[in-house]
């Protein structure tokens, strides 16, 4: 490095620019990329968007541009309800229902103290104060196989 290039840093480090060209000093001291801070973004993130002068936050977002922002939810079927969405996808068979949901699935002791019962024990607990996740909204109760109602066993 010569002298010149050495004097032309020093002036900007001086005035508070930092010299980035090499990374940042995080970037520099991590010895895992994958630790390093993630570098800025090649585009603007809200820049240009409605709201970033003084008079459009006085004035507020017009609601057709506001709308013309928004992205409609993506469902496999508008019509199926919130409660067929949790049980899962109804049978193809004409008259035969979807299998019942099984709930929210939880010990009675859980968290209370280690579980030294060999076999697991459990009840439904319904919603519990929140939708199901994936894997409760996979699990459901299937009826016990026995005779068809109206049908004599023999």
């Amino acid at each position: 490095m010569s002298d010149r290039e050495h004097q032309d840093r020093t002036l900007f480090e001086e005035e508070g620019v930092p010299d980035l060209q090499d990374g940042t000093p995080e970037q520099q001291a991590a010895s895992d990329p994958q630790e390093a801070p993630p570098a800025g973004q090649e585009e603007p993130v809200a820049a240009e968007e409605y709201g970033t002068t003084v008079d459009e936050q006085v004035r507020g977002e017009p609601l057709d541009r506001r709308l013309a922002r928004e992205r409609p939810d993506m469902a496999a079927d508008p019509q199926q309800t919130e409660e067929e969405a949790a049980v899962g996808p109804a049978s193809e068979e004409e008259g035969v229902l979807p299998p019942q949901g099984a709930g929210r699935l939880v010990e009675p002791d859980e968290g209370a103290r280690t579980d030294a019962e060999k076999e697991t024990t459990a009840g439904d607990m319904g919603l519990d104060g929140g939708g199901f996740e994936p894997e409760e909204r996979a699990m459901y109760t299937e009826p016990e196989e026995g005779p068809e109602p109206g049908e004599e066993e023999g």
